[in-house]
């Protein structure tokens, strides 16, 4: 599968959204085969989707001999074959076992040894698959060791990846635009999904965590980065590079890196007690560490990343403490991905040295929670990793700019969502492994799944959300986890949340609720106000539920001034539901940061019919950004009408008129160029304000 790196970038002051580890591909359909019966929104009876064997690693302990790859002159052939020898420690899980199967391609099997029977073991190499058979059976809880000599013969850059000095990469980012070439010969693996059985036999599923050590040997002027604290043996004609870190992590999480690197340390003192500080590695190359530059014209990994402290700071007081013993980050390049978050070290693109690419490292350090202490234990549960981090860069903008700025950093990611129809039809939860990290169904993956954890948060309210959620990744701390088992962990942190209903309608099933509704108020006593709320659903789709039923949050306006809100509940296709408020609404809208939904129409009144609906249009809409579109209005029994422009979150930014003098057939143009892409709503109101048309405007 060719990946290639794919950012999605907005740049507003301040901000700039960054979609990290996306690549591109043409595969749109999922092979999810979930289905709900009788529109029934229990959780149903789902089996495991973990493909167990029947052991469990408890160690890999890994040399590799990376001398030679660094000394030859090309990289192709045998200059890019190195050896290699794991040590693996395992415990048997069954009654009984007579062999194993490991996963292990590109690697040529020289020997297997074991000091755990009286007899060596044979093996046979059967594709990517390594089966040893033992000389005698074991029984359960039993463990065995086994030292696999290896060589590593892979010719393209799939797990283990080899590029030489000078390389020409393609041109930097803007403003510069400049010619880019390796300033240094690069050895790295990047294993995610499955693609650590490239570089090292393993057992290479998400579910089986191990403890990893790792020894590299390479030419004294190569540094080599890997998970945990460094340490260095030095030779006289070459380095050894230790790497021992103190928790277990599955096998994509595991990563070595090697190239002439300068490390720089930083640290982060702990919340709950600042005494103990934790270690921050970062491995960049000499010319990238510093420079006067920070508008993207030249490489500067201290300015990138200044906010690191901050960022663990602001993460431990939303999930707990740093969960690891270290964290710091390796620059590469070329990389085809963002970053990818290996247990305590990041690899990053070394393009985000070079411009505001903060909310990319905000993503992948946030995995050290969600994704690394708590890792999911299929790629079907993926959804848990990648929206959680997708919805971490929102909580770091929080962090400094405010529950709004969190907001519209969500609503544009989930505007890429709302951009393909296709994907209204794929529920999130099953994927194929092929189209998790690839553009488009990466938007169901990091977009929609991480405005799941933001309807979480909001329905069940921050007081309650995060302390049940630090409960969660405590209770599952390095351990991997099933979407099944995160939701009765739910069920458990909070009772009078309806769980299954939440989760077979966002993770099992598709799409999301398309609304429209007619709001009516009526004088209910001094300063009371009665409103009646008719919402209509009109989503379709095999996966789609017919009915959504949730939480929904109701606002209300009046004069762009005065405004409250009423969350309610959305039980049935076609609902009447009612409150009351203290004034009269002139405007009323549906919450979509609340709720991931489309809003094809509301309409606002009092007792009133006069403005006829049929008879108001807007066309083109959508309508791309710079193109005119127009209202056309079909209106006998008003001689004027207000009209203006209201954003998602009902804040009036444009008046078109005051007081327009219209007759029958009147047609209005509004220029898209003085605003921005998105979702806007143009309200038509009578003279008195009594009856209101809203018609959904959607710049593309």
């Amino acid at each position: 599968m060719k990946k290639v790196f794919f950012a999605i970038v907005l740049l507003i002051p301040g901000l700039l959204f960054s979609n990290s580890r996306i690549f591109l591909d043409q595969s749109i359909e999922s092979k999810a085969t979930h289905s709900l019966k009788n529109n029934n929104y229990k959780i149903l009876e789902k089996t495991s989707a973990i493909n167990k064997r029947p052991y469990n690693v408890q160690k890999y302990t890994l040399t590799l001999d990376w001398r030679s790859i660094f000394t030859a002159k090309t990289i192709e052939g045998e200059n890019r074959y190195y050896k290699g020898i794991n040590k693996i420690d395992i415990r048997i899980d069954t009654v009984k076992l007579d062999k194993i199967e490991l996963d292990a391609a590109n690697q040529l099997i020289d020997s297997i040894k074991s000091n755990s029977f009286e007899y060596q073991p044979t093996y046979t190499q059967l594709g990517n698959k390594l089966i040893i058979n033992f000389p005698s059976t074991k029984l359960l809880n039993d463990t065995v060791s086994f030292e696999i000599y290896y060589t590593y013969i892979g010719k393209d850059n799939i797990g283990f990846y080899l590029y030489p000095k000078n390389q020409f990469i393609g041109l930097g980012p803007a403003p510069k635009r400049d010619s880019i070439f390796l300033i240094s010969r690069i050895a790295y693996t990047m294993s995610e999904p499955n693609d650590a059985h490239y570089w090292m036999p393993c057992n290479d599923q998400p579910d089986d965590k191990a403890y990893f050590e790792v020894n590299v040997q390479t030419p004294l002027n190569i540094m080599a980065v890997s998970n945990g604290i460094p340490s260095v043996e030095t030779l006289s004609d070459s380095k050894i590079w230790h790497f021992k870190p103190q928790y277990p992590m599955a096998t994509y999480l595991m990563a070595v890196t090697a190239s002439e690197f300068q490390m720089h340390q930083d640290f982060y003192n702990e919340v709950t007690n600042p005494d103990t500080s934790i270690p921050l590695f970062y491995y960049v190359w000499e010319d990238d560490w510093a420079s006067d530059t920070t508008n993207g014209g030249a490489y500067n990994a201290q300015y990138s990343f200044r906010n690191v402290p901050k960022m663990i700071e602001v993460y431990a007081n939303l999930f707990g403490e740093y969960p690891f013993e270290s964290y710091g980050m390796v620059a590469i390049q070329p990389f085809g991905f963002g970053g990818m978050e290996h247990q305590t070290m990041t690899s990053i693109n070394r393009t985000w040295l070079r411009g505001w690419y903060e909310t990319g490292i905000a993503h992948e350090l946030s995995h050290q929670w969600i994704g690394d202490l708590m890792t999911c234990a299929t790629w079907y549960d993926i959804w848990q990793n990648e929206g959680g981090a997708t919805w971490c860069e929102a909580l770091w903008v929080e962090s400094y700019a405010g529950i709004s700025a969190y907001d519209a950093y969500l609503q544009y990611y989930i505007s890429w969502y709302f951009k393909d129809s296709s994907l209204y039809q794929i529920p999130i939860y099953a994927i194929p492994i092929d189209g998790i990290f690839t553009y488009p169904l990466s938007t169901l993956t990091y977009n929609k799944a991480g405005f799941v954890y933001n309807m979480l948060r909001k329905q069940i309210g921050d007081s309650t959300f995060f302390p049940a959620f630090r409960n969660i990744l405590k209770k599952f701390s390095l351990e991997s986890v099933e979407t099944s088992d995160l939701i009765e962990a739910w069920k458990e942190q909070v009772p009078n949340f309806d769980f299954d209903t939440f989760f077979e309608q966002w993770i099992y099933s598709a799409g999301h609720p398309i609304l429209k509704m007619d709001a009516y108020s009526y004088i209910w006593g001094s300063n009371n106000y009665k409103i009646t709320l008719n919402i209509s659903q009109t989503q379709t789709g095999m996966k789609v539920p017919f009915t959504f039923k949730t939480p929904i949050r109701i606002l209300f306006f009046k004069d762009s001034t005065e405004q409250t809100y009423r969350d309610l509940y959305l039980s049935k296709h076609d609902d009447t539901l009612e409150t009351f408020i203290s004034f009269r609404p002139d405007s009323v809208a549906i919450d979509q940061t609340y709720l991931l939904c489309q809003v094809t129409e509301t309409t606002l009144g009092i007792n009133d019919n006069s403005i006829d609906n049929n008879n108001i249009t807007l066309f083109p809409n959508p309508v791309s950004k710079g193109n005119n579109t127009t209202i056309k209005l079909g209106i006998t029994d008003y001689s004027n009408l207000d009209i203006s422009i209201f954003d998602e979150l009902g804040r009036k930014i444009k008046e078109i008129n005051k007081n327009y003098i219209v007759n029958k057939n009147s047609n209005i143009e509004i220029n898209t160029n003085e605003l921005q892409t998105g979702i806007y709503f143009i309200k038509i109101s009578s003279k008195d304000n009594l009856q209101a048309k809203f018609l959904k405007l959607i710049i593309m």
